[in-house]
């Protein structure tokens, strides 16, 4: 065993999962309800550096909205978070802006809301909102790319529903069946329609989710190559929650 070797993609399996049992050693040695500064002693002890603990903190306070296509509502927001391991001014972004529009490929503008800085889509035909957020702190800053086409969403089942009833109601004529009948199962008509729809939505979901990560991914390169170790979590939104960065006052320089 001693002569064996490894190349880097059995090397880094091997080390994550000799963390893993590490961590969950250690974890189980450890008494409930622990501190920050506990938490802090047991993450250094087996590797894990503060800023990256921190960034964990984080993750974990972030309220759990989902992670999956949702087939009774559809899905209109999709949001990515990253963390990068050192402040990001508004002066680099502007200096930064051609090339943020290139990683998007869309044409986008920058504004300050409050402390954060905000790029976002100026025009879509589909998309109702697509809005990359920067929020810098003394030692990182926290990204946040949010995709809405909640809109559309709304329109096309509705009119899905509405059709497919109407297909429903043809269908029924042409078949000699009474008036009272295929008005009573019309509504059947209307579910098929929307659950048609819905697969389509899910596809655009599933595109929308992958191009998201493709984003993130090379945000994060373009912003930490002095700091290279970030962490990315991913978040779909439920509806209710797909206006709240809409309804923000923007605070122009």
């Amino acid at each position: 065993m001693a002569d064996k070797t490894f190349n880097k993609s059995d090397l880094k399996e091997i080390l994550s999962k000799a963390q893993k049992i590490q961590s969950s050693l250690e974890i189980d040695n450890q008494k409930d309800n622990l501190t920050v500064d506990e938490l802090t002693e047991i993450a250094s002890e087996i590797g894990i550096s503060k800023s990256v603990l921190n960034q964990a903190l984080q993750i974990q306070e972030t309220p759990d909205l989902g992670s999956t296509f949702n087939w009774l509502t559809g899905t209109g927001v999709i949001q990515t978070t990253a963390f990068i391991n050192r402040s990001i001014s508004k002066e680099e972004l502007e200096d930064k802006l051609a090339e943020l529009n290139a990683i998007t490929g869309q044409k986008g503008r920058l504004e300050q809301v409050g402390t954060a800085v905000d790029w976002e889509l100026i025009e879509s035909e589909f998309i109702d909102l697509q809005r990359i957020t920067f929020y810098p702190s003394s030692n990182e800053t926290k990204i946040t790319h949010r995709v809405s086409w909640n809109e559309v969403r709304y329109l096309c089942l509705g009119l899905a529903a509405f059709f497919g009833a109407i297909a429903f109601i043809v269908l029924g004529k042409s078949f000699g069946l009474p008036k009272s009948t295929f008005m009573m199962l019309s509504p059947l008509g209307a579910l098929g329609g929307y659950s048609l729809c819905m697969i389509g939505l899910n596809n655009y979901y599933r595109k929308q989710k992958s191009k998201m990560k493709k984003i993130s991914k090379t945000l994060t390169s373009v912003f930490s190559k002095n700091s290279p170790n970030t962490i990315i979590i991913d978040e779909e939104l439920p509806a209710k929650h797909s206006s709240e960065n809409s309804s923000r006052k923007k605070i122009k320089n």
